[in-house]
């Protein structure tokens, strides 16, 4: 599992965007742009990447934040020192990792954000940290609940697939996934939209996404120059995670964020404006 913000981001002119900071994607679109900026990561692959893995809470505490210190606090991340060699705990609560293209060196609350894994930092049979909620002998995924639990080198790692209004389920090829309550039936469909919904085929289990409850103003749309479907805001640029499209304009830090090419403007979210320096284009 080892998710959390960052671990997600290192694998998020305008066309439509409401940038007025009144609800809807222009508020999405103001907290991408700070959590990209400051952790030094693509806005596009932010967007891509960690969107789905927050919830409403993370987003307002994003746009409320003052500073990157308070923006990377909402998700436990505190900046250190230096990277260590390799994720070390520093105590029962605290990991210390390293991040991000540049290698951002923090140190992480493991109980700060539902997305770490869980509340203890443990140290695995090998040697490195995580956050978990406790120790395990047989590697692998397995259901509790709704609770998918991954023991991953020694160390229980917890995803709440009830926080996304999904339970946990052992689909037809044994994997183990979050699907949907109610439908969770074998599928062998391509994934489709349903007006706003997405409705997934995933390891022959169907879930059945509320697009518009998974963050605020999307819906079901067809990704650019692909057959594929996601939750997004629209079907205007391609999301190239190799190559995104960032860019900046002025002031304004320009990026597709999952699928609607969108600008907000650095000065406006407590920013001196926009820069191009490595490692690309972001808020500085």
């Amino acid at each position: 599992m080892r998710t959390g913000l960052l671990a997600l981001a290192v694998v998020v002119a305008c066309g439509g965007g409401d940038d007025d900071g009144d609800g809807g994607e222009g508020q999405v679109a103001r907290a991408v742009a700070k959590i990209a900026s400051c952790s030094a990561t693509s806005p596009t692959v932010t967007a891509a990447f960690s969107l789905p893995a927050m919830n409403g809470d993370d987003l307002e505490c994003v746009l409320a934040a003052d500073g990157c210190e308070e923006v990377l606090a909402c998700f436990g991340f505190r900046i250190a020192d230096d990277c260590p060699a390799e994720d070390t705990c520093l105590d029962g609560e605290t990991l210390s990792a390293c991040r991000g293209p540049l290698g951002l060196p923090l140190e992480i609350d493991c109980a700060a954000w539902h997305g770490n894994g869980g509340s203890s930092c443990l140290e695995g049979v090998g040697g490195v940290g995580a956050c978990g909620t406790g120790s395990c002998a047989s590697e692998g995924e397995t259901c509790n609940g709704a609770r998918l639990e991954d023991c991953e080198d020694g160390v229980l790692e917890v995803q709440d697939c009830a926080e996304h209004g999904l339970t946990c389920t052992v689909a037809s090829d044994s994997e183990t996934v979050c699907a949907d309550a109610d439908s969770g039936a074998a599928c062998t469909d391509e994934d489709h939209c349903e007006g706003e919904t997405l409705v997934r085929c995933e390891n022959g289990v169907e879930t059945r996404v509320d697009c518009g409850a998974q963050y605020p103003g999307a819906t079901c749309v067809q990704e650019v120059g692909s057959s594929d479907v996601l939750c997004g805001y629209g079907s205007d640029c391609a999301i190239d995670l190799g190559s995104p499209s960032d860019a900046c304009q002025g002031s304004s830090l320009t990026f597709c964020m999952v699928g609607l090419t969108t600008s907000v403007d650095c000065t406006d979210i407590g920013f001196s404006g926009c820069s191009t320096d490595p490692p690309g284009p972001g808020c500085r």
